[in-house]
């Protein structure tokens, strides 16, 4: 379970990314990611990311993510006590607007892909990857970045 954390102290030490990690997880449980010390800070408060691995799912079945095949990814979110740093983060419009500029500006598809509405219920508004889609008008961080990297 350390690997998640032990790669950023190994991308650390290898001079590829600034700042010094532990790679070992914090003391609230096996998923505890503490910005800053096990995983790298955003420059939003409390937050930081994680690597982690989601899949496979098959149609919409998982109660997470929207379809997606086994899939290693980058996570970018406010820590949650005990838990890797998958907090809303980012409005709508902001995900919405990064993931257009990025990819297809579609919360379901592509690399850029945010939880479904059952877990940031303003952030997107469907549980059905065919018709979901950002909710640009709602208010506060409200959507996790999920950017996959290898699918």
């Amino acid at each position: 379970m350390n690997e998640m954390f032990r790669a950023w102290q190994q991308l650390s030490d290898a001079g590829l990314i600034e700042g010094t990690f532990s790679g070992i997880v914090g003391t609230a449980g096996a998923l505890d990611s503490v910005p800053g010390q096990n995983v790298p800070a955003t420059k939003i408060p409390n937050s930081g990311y994680t690597i982690a691995s989601i899949g496979p799912y098959s149609g919409d079945s998982s109660p997470t993510v929207y379809n997606l095949p086994f899939s290693e990814g980058l996570l970018a979110g406010l820590r949650e006590s005990g838990a890797a740093t998958y907090g809303p983060i980012l409005t709508a419009r902001e995900q919405y607007d990064l993931d257009l500029k990025m990819d297809d500006g579609k919360p379901s598809t592509g690399n850029l892909v945010s939880y479904k509405s059952s877990v940031n219920p303003t952030c997107t508004t469907s549980d059905v990857s065919g018709s979901a889609a950002y909710q640009p008008t709602s208010s506060g961080p409200v959507c996790t970045i999920f950017y996959i990297i290898e699918q």
